[in-house]
């Protein structure tokens, strides 16, 4: 049986989520996973669902579902009568887990800071290459805490 072009086109889409997603530090599974559940219709899929479709090992699929259900980026619904779990992005959590990494950013700024302090005046062009950083952190920080706010007051329930 022949692919269709949009169902080559959407499993292109998920390879480049998928590799995007190792760039940024996660597994290959993980992405392609968080891709497929990003682009099927309907929004929940099963285990084995999952697993067919992205033709990767159970073992993988297993793993990578319990790393997003960890980290909160998806959840899963139970039907009645079927044993099955369907699992699906959880919006919510992928906002949540975006706020976090800004915060760990905003958390690392005061370690910079100590950083410098702590240096010596030895190679000042360092030195000076960490202020910038830190002004540039400090910086975009408020900018993000101010597009937040005003993103939250825009789409506020």
């Amino acid at each position: 049986m022949k692919k269709t072009t949009k169902e080559q086109n959407t499993k292109q889409l998920i390879e480049k989520i998928g590799v995007q997603s190792e760039k940024a530090g996660l597994t290959p599974a993980v992405g392609r996973i968080f891709a497929y559940l990003m682009i099927a219709d309907p929004p929940e899929k099963s285990f084995e669902e999952i697993y067919q479709y992205l033709q990767m090992s159970k073992s993988a699929v297993s793993n990578g579902l319990n790393a997003l259900l960890q980290h909160g980026l998806i959840d899963y619904i139970t039907h009645t009568g079927d044993r099955k779990r369907y699992f699906h992005i959880n919006t919510k959590g992928w906002m949540e887990q975006t706020k976090k990494q800004i915060e760990g950013q905003e958390q690392l700024q005061p370690l910079i800071k100590e950083v410098l302090k702590s240096r010596s005046n030895k190679y000042p062009e360092f030195n000076k290459a960490l202020e910038e950083i830190i002004a540039f952190h400090d910086f975009i920080r408020e900018e993000i805490k101010n597009a937040i706010k005003k993103w939250e007051k825009k789409h506020k329930k």
